[in-house]
Protein backbone atom coordinates (compact mmCIF):
# COMPACT_ATOMS: atom_id res chain seq x y z
CA UNK A 1 0.00 0.00 0.00
CA UNK A 2 1.56 3.33 -1.05
CA UNK A 3 2.25 5.89 1.66
CA UNK A 4 1.84 9.60 0.98
CA UNK A 5 5.01 11.63 0.78
CA UNK A 6 3.86 13.91 3.63
CA UNK A 7 3.44 10.89 5.93
CA UNK A 8 6.90 9.68 4.91
CA UNK A 9 8.36 13.14 5.60
CA UNK A 10 6.77 13.24 9.07
CA UNK A 11 7.96 9.70 9.73
CA UNK A 12 11.47 10.70 8.67
CA UNK A 13 11.40 13.75 10.98
CA UNK A 14 10.12 11.59 13.82
CA UNK A 15 12.92 9.11 13.17
CA UNK A 16 15.48 11.95 13.32
CA UNK A 17 13.97 13.04 16.66
CA UNK A 18 13.99 9.41 17.77
CA UNK A 19 17.71 9.18 16.95
CA UNK A 20 18.32 12.35 18.97
CA UNK A 21 16.34 10.88 21.88
CA UNK A 22 18.37 7.67 21.76
CA UNK A 23 21.56 9.76 21.77
CA UNK A 24 20.29 11.74 24.77
CA UNK A 25 19.49 8.54 26.66
CA UNK A 26 23.00 7.30 25.94
CA UNK A 27 24.35 10.59 27.28
CA UNK A 28 22.38 10.02 30.48
CA UNK A 29 24.19 6.71 30.76
CA UNK A 30 27.54 8.43 30.12
CA UNK A 31 26.78 11.07 32.77
CA UNK A 32 25.88 8.35 35.26
CA UNK A 33 29.11 6.50 34.51
CA UNK A 34 31.21 9.65 34.95
CA UNK A 35 29.62 10.56 38.27
CA UNK A 36 29.08 7.11 39.81
CA UNK A 37 31.73 4.45 39.27
CA UNK A 38 30.40 0.89 39.00
CA UNK A 39 31.78 -2.58 38.35
CA UNK A 40 31.94 -4.41 35.05
CA UNK A 41 28.87 -6.55 35.74
CA UNK A 42 26.70 -3.51 36.44
CA UNK A 43 28.04 -1.80 33.30
CA UNK A 44 26.90 -4.82 31.27
CA UNK A 45 23.46 -4.63 32.88
CA UNK A 46 23.28 -0.90 32.09
CA UNK A 47 24.24 -1.55 28.47
CA UNK A 48 21.59 -4.23 28.15
CA UNK A 49 18.97 -1.88 29.64
CA UNK A 50 20.05 0.88 27.24
CA UNK A 51 19.67 -1.36 24.20
CA UNK A 52 16.29 -2.62 25.37
CA UNK A 53 15.11 0.98 25.80
CA UNK A 54 16.55 2.02 22.42
CA UNK A 55 14.90 -0.95 20.67
CA UNK A 56 11.59 -0.15 22.36
CA UNK A 57 11.79 3.47 21.18
CA UNK A 58 12.54 2.38 17.60
CA UNK A 59 9.75 -0.21 17.69
CA UNK A 60 7.28 2.40 19.01
CA UNK A 61 8.34 4.84 16.29
CA UNK A 62 7.85 2.27 13.55
CA UNK A 63 4.59 1.01 14.98
CA UNK A 64 2.90 4.36 15.61
CA UNK A 65 4.22 6.45 12.73
CA UNK A 66 4.31 3.89 9.96
CA UNK A 67 1.82 1.19 11.05
CA UNK A 68 4.66 -1.22 11.73
CA UNK A 69 6.11 -1.14 8.21
CA UNK A 70 9.88 -1.17 8.29
CA UNK A 71 11.41 1.29 5.83
CA UNK A 72 15.04 2.12 5.21
CA UNK A 73 14.55 5.86 5.55
CA UNK A 74 13.43 5.34 9.17
CA UNK A 75 16.78 3.82 10.10
CA UNK A 76 18.63 6.46 8.08
CA UNK A 77 16.69 9.14 9.99
CA UNK A 78 17.57 7.52 13.33
CA UNK A 79 21.27 7.44 12.41
CA UNK A 80 21.16 11.06 11.18
CA UNK A 81 19.39 12.15 14.37
CA UNK A 82 21.94 10.41 16.56
CA UNK A 83 24.85 11.89 14.58
CA UNK A 84 23.32 15.40 14.75
CA UNK A 85 22.76 15.10 18.48
CA UNK A 86 26.26 13.74 19.06
CA UNK A 87 27.93 16.48 17.02
CA UNK A 88 25.82 19.42 18.22
CA UNK A 89 24.71 18.75 21.78
CA UNK A 90 26.29 15.67 23.31
CA UNK A 91 29.56 17.11 24.65
CA UNK A 92 27.85 20.24 25.95
CA UNK A 93 25.14 18.30 27.77
CA UNK A 94 27.55 15.76 29.28
CA UNK A 95 30.07 18.36 30.49
CA UNK A 96 27.38 20.70 31.83
CA UNK A 97 25.50 17.88 33.55
CA UNK A 98 28.64 16.48 35.19
CA UNK A 99 29.55 19.96 36.47
CA UNK A 100 26.03 20.55 37.78
CA UNK A 101 25.99 17.17 39.53
CA UNK A 102 29.44 17.86 40.99
CA UNK A 103 28.22 21.23 42.27
CA UNK A 104 25.09 19.64 43.74
CA UNK A 105 27.25 17.01 45.45
CA UNK A 106 29.43 19.72 46.98
CA UNK A 107 26.37 21.67 48.14
CA UNK A 108 24.88 18.56 49.73
CA UNK A 109 28.19 17.78 51.48
CA UNK A 110 28.36 21.35 52.79
CA UNK A 111 24.76 21.30 54.02
CA UNK A 112 25.34 17.95 55.74
CA UNK A 113 28.52 19.34 57.32
CA UNK A 114 26.64 22.42 58.59
CA UNK A 115 23.85 20.24 59.98
CA UNK A 116 26.04 17.49 61.44
CA UNK A 117 28.90 19.58 62.85
CA UNK A 118 26.90 20.83 65.86
CA UNK A 119 25.72 17.27 66.46
CA UNK A 120 29.35 16.08 66.49
CA UNK A 121 30.27 18.81 68.98
CA UNK A 122 27.34 17.88 71.23
CA UNK A 123 28.35 14.22 71.09
CA UNK A 124 31.93 15.11 72.06
CA UNK A 125 30.69 17.29 74.93
CA UNK A 126 28.40 14.53 76.20
CA UNK A 127 30.90 11.73 75.66
CA UNK A 128 33.66 13.32 77.75
CA UNK A 129 31.84 13.01 81.11
CA UNK A 130 30.57 9.59 80.09
CA UNK A 131 34.17 8.47 79.45
CA UNK A 132 35.24 9.88 82.81
CA UNK A 133 32.48 7.93 84.56
CA UNK A 134 32.84 4.78 82.48
CA UNK A 135 36.54 4.20 83.20
CA UNK A 136 36.15 3.70 86.97
CA UNK A 137 32.95 1.73 86.40
CA UNK A 138 34.80 -0.59 83.99
CA UNK A 139 37.58 -1.11 86.53
CA UNK A 140 35.00 -1.83 89.23
CA UNK A 141 33.20 -4.32 87.00
CA UNK A 142 36.48 -6.05 86.15
CA UNK A 143 37.36 -6.42 89.82
CA UNK A 144 33.87 -7.71 90.63
CA UNK A 145 34.16 -10.18 87.77
CA UNK A 146 37.56 -11.36 88.97
CA UNK A 147 36.29 -11.79 92.54
CA UNK A 148 33.22 -13.63 91.36
CA UNK A 149 35.44 -16.01 89.37
CA UNK A 150 37.45 -16.78 92.48
CA UNK A 151 34.24 -17.40 94.43
CA UNK A 152 32.85 -19.57 91.63
CA UNK A 153 36.06 -21.58 91.54
CA UNK A 154 35.88 -22.06 95.32
CA UNK A 155 32.22 -23.07 95.09
CA UNK A 156 32.92 -25.56 92.29
CA UNK A 157 35.79 -27.05 94.29
CA UNK A 158 33.49 -27.36 97.30
CA UNK A 159 30.86 -29.11 95.15
CA UNK A 160 33.45 -31.55 93.83
CA UNK A 161 34.64 -32.26 97.34
CA UNK A 162 31.09 -32.93 98.54
CA UNK A 163 30.40 -35.21 95.56
CA UNK A 164 33.56 -37.14 96.20
CA UNK A 165 32.59 -37.53 99.85
CA UNK A 166 29.19 -38.93 98.90
CA UNK A 167 30.74 -41.27 96.38
CA UNK A 168 32.92 -42.73 99.10
CA UNK A 169 29.91 -43.30 101.34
Amino acid sequence: MPIEISVQAYTFLYSVLCGMLIGFIYDLLRIKRKTIKTGALFINVEDLAYWIIAATIVFALIFYSNSGEIRGYIFIGIVIGDILYTLLLSNLIVKLSVKILDLLGRIIKFVLFVILYPVKIIIKIISYPVKLISRPVKKLLKSIKARSRIKLIKISLLKKTIRNMFKKI
